[in-house]
Formats: structure tokens, sequence, C-alpha cells
């Protein structure tokens, strides 16, 4: 299975410290072992296409395009939901691809 990372995720990974960037790394490798085998502690649904993995204090939210599985927004959590500003990102971003 391929990951793929949007520009503008890549970006945000390289101006979080290393501890962080590896914890993803590591969710990111662990994905492309399992899938969506992965239980909810890792990865959980966030809408009909689009899934969130769950690395630590870190929210990574990807979907899958063709063969590919394409990583479309990262971000430090703050919240226990996903805000409605989130959402809309997560849509736009979405769209670009689609």
């Amino acid at each position: 299975m391929k990951v793929l990372f949007d520009p503008r995720v890549k970006k945000f990974l390289k101006n979080i410290s290393k501890q962080e960037r590896a914890k993803v790394t590591e969710y990111v490798d662990l994905f492309k072992e399992y899938g969506f085998a992965l239980g909810q502690k890792y990865l959980k649904k966030v809408d009909n296409k689009i899934w969130e993995l769950r690395p630590g204090k870190m929210r990574v939210f990807l979907f899958k395009y063709s063969a590919n599985h394409i990583v479309i927004h990262a971000m430090f959590k703050k919240s226990q939901k996903i805000t409605k500003e989130t959402k809309q990102l997560l849509a736009s971003r979405l769209k670009e691809y689609l």
C-alpha cells in the first residue's frame, strides 16, 4: 500500500519536533502494513471517505484515492471533536483531489 502526502502536510511535518514526526511516521507505517484493520486506538473513520490516524497529540487525515492513500491534513489535537473549520478544510482538500 502506498501513502502519499499533500505538500502542505509535508511542510507542516517539517516544522514539528523530531519526536512528533517519528510518531506520525510510525503510525503511517502501521497503516501501510495493516490498512483499515488497525484498531480504533490508531485509526478512526471521520466521514464517508476520510479517515483519521491518531498518533499521540497529532491527528493525520487521509483518504483512499485509486490504489493510493493520500494524507490531506495533519494537526495537533486540541479537543475531542473535530471542529467545523477542520471539517470544511478536509472537504475542500478532498475536492481538490477528486
